[in-house]
């Protein structure tokens, strides 16, 4: 294998046929910020479970203290320097950055299951 190409690409492309013509180009999400977290899910309708910089920790907050509008997928800066951590908003570019390469990843799949035989 040339050293160019990494092990995941050669055995995608294995996997697939190799054909990636019509699969779109996408560069990799930039490393998670310590003081970034994502609303991962609200439990009862009171806690919001945060999962916070790239190592995904999970943080219970109340949903009172998250801004308005915010849902799951929303990405939130914090103030880590409070305890608990503050919200101090939403972080917008990288929510819409983060919800395209996940409409881009869905689309590379539904285009790689489409012609099987239960369609």
């Amino acid at each position: 294998m040339p050293d160019d190409i990494d092990e995941t690409t050669a055995d995608r492309a294995e996997h697939d046929g190799g054909d990636d013509a019509d699969r779109e180009v996408r560069s990799e999400a930039p490393p998670i910020a310590a003081d970034r977290a994502v609303i991962d899910r609200v439990v009862d309708g009171v806690t919001a479970v945060l999962l916070v910089g790239a190592e995904e920790r999970p943080l219970d907050l109340p949903v009172s203290t998250l801004p308005e509008g915010a849902t799951d997928g929303t990405w939130l800066h914090l103030d880590l320097t409070t305890d608990p951590p503050t919200v101090l908003g939403v972080d917008r570019q990288l929510t819409e950055q983060r919800s395209e390469d996940l409409e881009g990843r869905l689309r590379d799949l539904r285009r790689s299951r489409s012609g099987g035989r239960f369609d």
